[in-house]
């Protein structure tokens, strides 16, 4: 994928509004981090068009303070995501810093209400110091989104 390809990709996927309801289980793989199917993930946001939740026992924690997170956005209506095409579900990796409630995407994947992929994205570990910590507004659902992740993150490790 172009990093052109890339970049259109992930502004559509970072500015759709946060999500999450259930998923049939599937896994989505990142270099050696999986994530897991077979525990049930921890909802930690809930709004009337999405539910939030996380995978507790499959993030990881690095030496910097900063946390890989899996995370799945289940909305209640279809989001559009382009060309005619829209998604009910993501599923997507982020690198979290909760000391500054920044945010980079790893990974995500869409799907539809069937579980049909609609469309996915990988960022290559080498490509991470490129992109910009993303911030989101406090008070808005999206900050109360990741304010959930920091305090389930801060609580499981």
């Amino acid at each position: 994928m172009s990093n052109r390809s890339f970049l259109a990709l992930a502004s559509v996927l970072l500015a759709a509004p946060l999500l999450s309801a259930p998923l049939m289980a599937q896994t989505a793989h990142h270099a050696k981090h999986t994530v897991s199917t077979d525990i049930p993930w921890k909802q930690i946001y809930n709004d009337d068009s999405v539910a939030v939740s996380i995978d507790p026992h499959g993030t990881i924690k690095h030496k910097d303070g900063t946390y890989t997170a899996h995370l799945r956005w289940a909305y209640t209506s279809d989001r559009e995501i382009g060309r005619g095409k829209s998604y009910r579900i993501m599923r997507e990796t982020r690198l979290v810093d909760c000391s500054t409630m920044g945010t980079k995407p790893i990974s995500a994947n869409t799907y539809d209400i069937k579980g049909k992929l609609i469309s996915s994205f990988d960022t290559k570990p080498k490509d991470m110091q490129y992109l910009s910590w993303t911030a989101r507004k406090p008070g808005s659902a999206s900050a109360n989104v990741f304010e959930g992740v920091c305090q389930a993150l801060k609580k499981s490790k």
